[in-house]
């Protein structure tokens, strides 16, 4: 069996207080004898097939998963899984766990739910490898941010039905992901969802698992990160779409953030 393993970096969210861990990520390659054979699992186990076919046994559930498919196995439950040695699978994955996960899942209702056809979120969960592989703390932390919201849009996925408080925090997620260079306020928020500022953060951090303040700036980041490395912006350019006021205060957020000034970062 042929794979890429990426081991998570120990890392607390939620103000500290209540453990979320990626364990592990990667990929999995072709391989006609690949199976996996896992009784009373200690992770949540996330995956997307790039390619190939094969059988999940999820408990007391069957399926089929192939191309463009994504599925997640519980933590606690048995699992056995199989590529079809004709067509094995090619597929990526993260492995998760934690108080704040169940919490997830089951606030989200994915608790009884396993098989995810056609599943548009190769993405984001590439995104997610991506930073796992880079074996820093601050992007495992960014990676747990990004699977939180992966396990949002499974949510919507599967049509499940929002709590009000969970609307309300979906919107928040949606307004500051379309205004992310105009620099969003906590009151504008407030504004926007109708409630105190206290109780604004009160429902975003138990929701999206950090504050709004945190999440703006782990926004940005991912975006400073892509423009250095997919465009020629200048550093200038890139502060000034991200509502920053000069390129110094936006250098000294990334370097503080990543470790590395904006040029360093576009040099690796």
């Amino acid at each position: 069996m042929r794979e890429e393993i990426y081991h998570g970096i120990p890392c607390r969210i939620y103000d500290g207080s209540i453990p979320f861990r990626i364990t592990m990520a990667g990929v999995t390659y072709p391989t006609p004898d690949y199976q996996v054979n896992c009784r009373h699992s200690r992770v949540n186990r996330l995956e997307y097939a790039l390619a190939g076919r094969g059988v999940v046994h999820a408990g007391d559930v069957t399926f089929h998963p192939g191309a463009s498919d994504m599925w997640l196995l519980k933590e606690g439950q048995d699992h056995r899984y199989a590529s079809d040695p004709q067509n094995p699978w090619e597929k990526i994955w993260v492995n998760f766990s934690g108080p704040l996960a169940e919490d997830w899942i089951r606030g989200l209702k994915l608790k009884q739910v396993h098989f995810f056809p056609s599943c548009d979120l190769y993405s984001p969960l590439r995104h997610i490898v991506d930073l796992v592989a880079c074996r820093s703390v601050e992007a495992t932390e960014e990676a747990c941010f990004c699977l939180a919201r992966l396990l949002w849009k499974l949510q919507e996925h599967v049509g499940g039905e929002f709590t009000e408080e969970q609307q309300r925090v979906h919107r928040l997620i949606s307004y500051i992901d379309s205004h992310i260079g105009e620099g969003v306020t906590l009151p504008q928020l407030s504004e926007y969802a109708g409630l105190s500022v206290s109780q604004t953060i009160r429902i975003f951090r138990k929701h999206a698992g950090q504050s709004p303040y945190q999440y703006i700036l782990d926004s940005k980041m991912t975006v400073a990160r892509r423009l250095l490395t997919e465009t020629a912006l200048s550093v200038s350019d890139i502060a000034q779409h991200l509502g920053y006021s000069d390129e110094y205060n936006f250098s000294r957020a990334f370097r503080k953030k990543n470790g590395c000034t904006p040029a360093a970062f576009r040099r690796r």
